[in-house]
């Protein structure tokens, strides 16, 4: 197959910013992002921003207000490049690498990386950025953004949350609907009169989730000029979900992974993809596509760790009288830990060393409800979310 590479553009708007836009351009969605978390831009709505995100590219109007990733594990530490209250914009994240054009796949690829030193009580955390898109027909329909987050300080991070909140405004309007698709691990906004277009974020990997909610704006954000720390952190952790908005109105969508406790030095890797498709059924097709994208040429070397450790005993509904089977294909000792809905550590199950299928009896009981089972050792192998019952 042959086809015309579109070159990428770096944009610096204000100096006074000491940020970098770097834009994307698969020939059928344009999008931006920054090497300070930012998703669009650093100006809250598209007209002083132009290209924010662009779906389709001839389609000839922005669709982004406004986007960032952010990190938290409680309700004062939530770091994001996402807006604030009074019309701020956090700007948690300081650069620590300017975004740059990087060549693993020789595709359309920008890496950076900035830490959480502009947070009032930062953890050390590094976040290594880097995106990609394609121009192939087959897969022009999104871009994929990763991101490596690794803990640089001294002392464990516990129950740590990430992922993507995007202020959508459907062809610059404000009466638009949202939904989700839980297996497909999406959440995507389309204008009240119109599928045409629907776009949204995708979930690449891991293949659990934390949150995939509508927000309300009208609720969350409005009142405040801004959407707070307090709600960010319970819509990034699933303390709040909405899994449909079928009022006509101003919404946001919210696209979460975790929890996961870095020891010091560790990392974990989650990727996302914002995409679009002409319909709800086109933008499902095409979440597949980039997800079969992703797992053959992006995610193969993050997906070796997944199969490091797998849990056999499925489905996870689990009581005190249950086993559960896990293969081991590594020599290391590993911890089962228990976490409750809000990330919180309950209990250590046990531990585990050497290549075989290890069984481990559940000899205690627990409140019922939904916890996350996840399997440590130097990195975090696994985490798989599971219902207690009595």
């Amino acid at each position: 197959m042959v086809y015309f590479v579109i070159l990428l553009q770096i944009i610096n708007f204000n100096p006074n910013f000491d940020l970098t836009i770097a834009r994307h351009d698969t020939g059928n969605i344009i999008l931006q992002v920054t090497d300070r978390a930012h998703i669009g831009g650093e100006t809250t709505g598209t007209t002083n921003i132009p290209y924010g995100l662009r779906y389709p590219k001839a389609g000839g109007l922005d669709h982004l207000f406004f986007g960032g990733f952010g990190i938290t594990n409680s309700r004062v530490y939530v770091a994001d490049g996402h807006y604030a209250p009074n019309y701020r914009i956090d700007r948690d994240f300081r650069i620590r690498d300017p975004i740059r054009r990087v060549s693993r796949y020789g595709l359309q690829e920008w890496e950076a990386s900035y830490i959480d030193s502009g947070h009032p009580t930062p953890k050390n955390i590094k976040v290594t950025q880097y995106s990609l898109g394609s121009p192939d027909p087959n897969y022009d329909d999104g871009v994929i953004m990763i991101f490596k987050i690794k803990n640089e300080g001294t002392a464990t991070v516990e129950s740590l949350y990430a992922g993507i909140i995007l202020d959508l405004d459907m062809r610059g309007t404000i009466s638009e609907y949202a939904y989700t698709d839980t297996l497909r691990r999406c959440v995507y906004q389309r204008q009240s009169t119109t599928e045409n277009p629907t776009v949204g974020i995708k979930i690449l990997s891991p293949t659990n989730w934390a949150n995939l909610a509508c927000i309300y704006n009208p609720t969350y954000v409005h009142p405040y000029y801004g959407l707070p720390d307090t709600f960010k952190y319970k819509f990034l952790t699933g303390m709040i979900r909405q899994y449909s908005g079928t009022t006509a109105s101003d919404w946001s969508i919210v696209a979460s992974v975790g929890p996961f406790r870095l020891e010091p030095q560790q990392e974990y890797v989650c990727a996302f993809g914002i995409l679009g498709g002409a319909s709800i059924s086109g933008f499902l097709t095409n979440a597949d596509s980039l997800q079969a994208f992703y797992d053959r040429l992006v995610g193969i070397n993050e997906n070796k760790k997944e199969k490091k450790v797998i849990l056999l005993t499925n489905p996870i509904i689990l009581n005190s009288k249950s086993k559960l089977q896990i293969k081991v294909n590594i020599d290391e000792e590993l911890k089962i830990n228990l976490y409750d809905l809000c990330g919180k550590f309950v209990d250590c199950l046990g531990k585990i060393n050497g290549k075989r299928i290890h069984t481990l009896s559940l000899d205690k009981k627990y409140s019922k409800g939904i916890y996350f089972l996840r399997i440590e050792g130097k990195e975090n192998y696994l985490t798989k979310k599971l219902i207690y019952v009595k």
